[in-house]
């Protein structure tokens, strides 16, 4: 990068206050420039989709609290397909598999949310709860309550349920026994 020190008559536009650049320079402040600009549309464009999300968000809570619990749900799952990176993504995926679970009580539909949850986000703040709510879903139906045990006993494994393991025993010994195993 080579600065040519000198003032000269017709030294044009990029040689201001008697600096004349190199091409070399010319071109890399260009291109940095160019990147700049890059950067802070995405930002933009980032911060522009967590509002959007955020009042998508808002707008399911309302039409929750209104009892429009299939409306709340499908925006809920309009936020986790459009801003899967935002970060209400996991959580709008949660709590639509909860109105299905608990108000609308389709458990198919609880079912598939929470597993998309516990695929698409294993390290997720929501990941150890959308567990333990689908095997409480799994539970309710006498040909799934296998699947409920087997997520019982991964869950009493888990480090970050280790508060919950009196809780996590006393529905393995109840499942356990509804099952008729004794062991």
């Amino acid at each position: 990068m080579a600065l040519a020190m000198g003032r000269k008559k017709n030294s044009g536009p990029d040689s201001r206050h008697g600096l004349r650049l190199s091409r070399t320079l010319r071109r890399a402040l260009r291109g940095a420039a160019l990147l700049a600009l890059l950067l802070a549309a995405s930002l933009s464009a980032g911060c522009l989709g967590n509002s959007e999300a955020r009042q998508l968000a808002d707008k399911a809570r309302g039409m929750w609290d209104a009892g429009r619990y299939q409306d709340a749900a499908r925006n809920f799952l309009i936020i986790a397909e459009l801003y899967p990176s935002s970060a209400l993504a996991e959580e709008s995926l949660y709590w639509a598999a909860c109105l299905y679970q608990y108000y609308i009580q389709d458990a198919e539909q609880a079912i598939r949310q929470y597993q998309r949850l516990i695929v698409t986000y294993p390290k997720g703040n929501f990941f150890y709860q959308a567990k333990q709510n689908l095997a409480e879903v799994y539970e309710q139906d006498k040909s799934t309550r296998h699947r409920a045990l087997q997520i019982y006993q991964q869950l009493l494994l888990a480090k970050d349920m280790a508060g919950r393991q009196d809780w996590l025993h006393l529905k393995l010994a109840r499942l356990n026994m509804q099952m008729g195993k004794m062991d």
